[in-house]
């Protein structure tokens, strides 16, 4: 099978910008069962693969992370799994009350992070699907 990756380069210019961040890459939720599910440690391990790589390895399809609330030093709200590996994750939505636990959803962006602390974008974060 051959999947058209829908990444697309989001240019600050065209005010593509979501939560104060332009994501680098950006795609549509996978159908539901269509790839596996991402682990935490691929997310962990994908620091050592280029952009484009994670892009067509790893959005688009769903996440089980168990995450934790997090304020950046603008005021928005992230989450992370653990500190010491240093991944972000910033919801599109929020349920409302949703302050951190375990979520499942679509790896729907990503940025490399220019600080050396990779962001993901989670298509929504709050109870179980």
């Amino acid at each position: 099978m051959n999947r058209t990756i829908q990444a697309s380069v989001v240019l600050l210019l065209a005010g593509g910008v979501a939560g104060g961040h332009a994501q680098l890459f950006s795609v549509k939720p996978d159908r539901p069962g269509s790839r596996p599910p991402v682990t935490y440690r691929e997310l962990v391990d994908a620091v050592n693969v280029t952009d484009e790589q994670v892009a067509a390895r790893l959005l688009g399809r769903t996440t089980t992370l168990n995450l934790k609330q997090v304020r950046n030093r603008e005021g928005g709200i992230l989450f992370l799994v653990s500190k010491k590996d240093d991944l972000m994750f910033e919801c599109r939505k929020i349920e409302p009350g949703f302050r951190g636990g375990v979520v499942t959803a679509a790896l729907v962006g990503y940025e490399p992070g220019g600080d050396g602390r990779p962001s993901y974008f989670l298509d929504m974060c709050g109870g179980a699907r």
